[in-house]
């Protein structure tokens, strides 16, 4: 009776470890078999590719992982049983006639952005001459302004100077006109050198100067009268001799004046006919 009641326990074991068995052994056989026929690709041009499998099917190409990686295969570099396998060749020509339009159009485009792009960089570099020409010439004029007014100050200055060159000019000749007023006054006089003189070495202390001028215009005496006019008759110069009170129309020491007629002197030193 205990050993029929352990019997179907002892069963039930068998057949889950049996269970178990068949199953590795399945999943062995399974992996034996996907690596006994694991796909080998050799391309055209003769570059082999161990245990790939097939991740991706492109429109011309295969994508494939193998031992060493992922690769990328053409569609002309396939074996001809892949390219009948996965492929139509009339679609693959569509395709790549389609995808050399879209890169012909790519590449129209980026010439075009790259056209557009220089005209853009030739209008700024022209715009840059511009402005630098601008600024130069704003310069130039500027510096030409400057130099302007730097020109007008220095003529100004110079004018300035020039002006006051010939007020100090004027005011010594007008000072030395003044200093030398009695002289000039007196310049007829029959005692002009003598106030000259004066005027010369003593003009300068004032009152020296209001002598001269007070001696300058004073009458001269007749005497100083009559000499004057005898040595211009004579053509000499010089101041009338000292002598003796005249006699008739003769000077002391002198002989008969020689006058057209007869005169004589009366007081105050004026001749009268």
């Amino acid at each position: 009776m205990n050993r029929a009641a352990a019997y179907p326990a002892s069963r039930d074991l068998f057949s889950a470890a049996g269970g178990r068995l068949i199953r590795g052994l399945i999943a062995l056989f399974f992996f034996a078999a996907q690596a006994a026929f694991a796909l080998e690709i050799t391309t055209t041009d003769g570059k082999t590719y161990h245990q790939c499998e097939i991740s991706k099917v492109e429109p011309d190409a295969l994508r494939i992982t193998h031992t060493d990686g992922v690769a990328r295969i053409p569609y002309d570099k396939l074996p001809s049983a892949l390219q009948k396998q996965y492929f139509d060749p009339a679609k693959v020509a569509a395709y790549r006639e389609q995808f050399a339009e879209q890169q012909q159009a790519a590449a129209a485009k980026a010439a075009e952005a790259e056209r557009v792009r220089e005209e853009a960089a030739a209008r700024a570099e022209a715009e840059q001459k511009e402005q630098a020409a601008e600024q130069q010439r704003e310069e130039e004029k500027r510096r030409a302004t400057e130099q302007l007014k730097e020109n007008l100050s220095l003529v100004a200055k110079h004018h300035k100077a020039q002006l006051a060159t010939s007020l100090v000019v004027l005011a010594a000749l007008v000072m030395l006109f003044l200093y030398f007023l009695p002289t000039i006054i007196a310049r007829h006089k029959a005692n002009a050198l003598a106030i000259f003189v004066f005027n010369l070495f003593l003009g300068w202390s004032g009152i020296g100067w209001v002598a001269a001028m007070v001696w300058a215009c004073s009458k001269d005496s007749a005497m100083d009268i009559l000499a004057r006019q005898h040595l211009s008759r004579q053509g000499t110069t010089g101041p009338a001799p000292n002598g003796g009170p005249y006699v008739g129309n003769q000077l002391p020491g002198q002989g008969q004046l020689q006058d057209e007629g007869p005169r004589r002197l009366q007081d105050g030193g004026r001749y009268i006919e």
